[in-house]
């Protein structure tokens, strides 16, 4: 990939989209839950497809916004999903 700075990193392309979705069930509680498939494409040279539950992006999201908080990203739903009506 060459040397890069951090500064450079984030000006790179990054397109992010959601693949497919399917229903699992968790053995240990016997509850179903929706993963997605994402597929992450970074400077339009590389592709990776990661499958994964909603929670888990949610908790990603939660950490990058943590470690880079000079960085502006997306808006998650994940706290207006949690709430209860």
């Amino acid at each position: 990939m060459g040397n890069f700075s951090r500064s450079h990193f984030f000006q790179m392309r990054l397109d992010v989209r959601i693949k497919d979705t399917c229903i699992e069930d968790d053995p240990t509680d016997q509850k179903s839950y929706t993963v997605y498939m994402v597929e992450v494409s970074f400077n339009n040279e590389q592709i990776w497809t990661v499958k994964r539950q909603y929670r888990k992006f949610c908790q990603l999201h939660e950490a990058l916004i943590n470690q880079y908080p000079s960085v502006q990203f997306p808006q998650s739903s994940y706290q207006f999903a949690q709430k209860s009506f």
